[in-house]
Parts: structure tokens; C-alpha cells; sequence
């Protein structure tokens, strides 16, 4: 089986990216990859566990 390796480095405080992607059901922060997502279970996005579908 193959493997892909992608790395990105942003040029901004931690604080400011973890704030950006923390909730893991609001991917508004990329349009151009995630067209939509469904919550999967009962967990909030910023919960432990908390689970989407593509």
C-alpha cells in the first residue's frame, strides 16, 4: 500500500490556529477541501471523540 507525507507550516501563533480548527464540526475554515460534513454521535465538535462524515 502506498503513503503520502504533507506538511504545511503557518505562519501564525499557536493560539490563533488551535482557535481556527478547534471545533472539529466547523471546517468553514477550508471551502476549497471540505465541501460539507455531518455530525456523526452526540458530541460536540470540541469534545473528545467527537466524530464526522465527508
Amino acid at each position: 500500500m502506498g503513503s503520502c507525507y504533507n506538511k504545511t507550516e503557518i505562519s501564525s501563533p499557536i493560539t490563533t490556529v488551535w482557535n481556527t480548527i478547534k471545533d472539529f464540526h466547523d471546517l468553514s475554515w477550508a471551502p476549497e477541501v471540505i465541501t460539507s460534513v455531518t455530525k456523526v454521535g452526540n458530541k460536540n465538535g470540541n469534545e473528545i471523540g467527537a466524530k464526522t462524515s465527508a
